[in-house]
């Protein structure tokens, strides 16, 4: 319960963040139940590389787009994302790319800090209270 209550805080403010004109990304969702409900308070979302996909037959929002990183990168028009959340250190250079100019990628990995650095990412916050990255483009 105290698990569960702690995951809709942090999911409370990832959400605060989303206005209906916010383009989201979430790489390597673990399941796509965030993305869906993220759809309903955002313009777009993308869900990349996703550890499992919905049941067949799952209704997916309109503003819901499942999509495959590539050897590339992340096949999503650069500058185009306002908020991007995820734990795969190895995106972060392709995930800026996408990032609008200010947007702002989430981590709950408190560890990704010189990552961060190293993909060119400033002001880069790691704050006690918040289980949540933000590193700005």
């Amino acid at each position: 319960m105290l698990v569960e209550r702690r995951i809709n805080a942090d999911f409370s403010r990832l959400l605060s963040r989303f206005t209906p004109n916010t383009v989201f990304m979430h790489v390597g969702a673990a399941s796509c139940d965030f993305a869906i409900l993220a759809a309903s308070f955002v313009e777009r979302v993308y869900v990349v590389d996703p550890a499992s996909v919905p049941e067949r037959g799952t209704r997916l929002p309109v503003n819901l787009r499942l999509v495959a990183a590539n050897e590339e990168g992340l096949p999503i028009p650069e500058g185009t994302i306002d908020i991007a959340l995820t734990e795969d250190p190895g995106k972060l250079r392709f995930i800026r790319r996408c990032l609008v100019p200010g947007g702002v990628l989430l981590s709950p990995d408190r560890a990704l800090s010189n990552a961060l650095r190293d993909a060119g990412y400033s002001r880069i916050r790691v704050p006690w209270f918040n289980p949540l990255v933000e590193a700005m483009r």
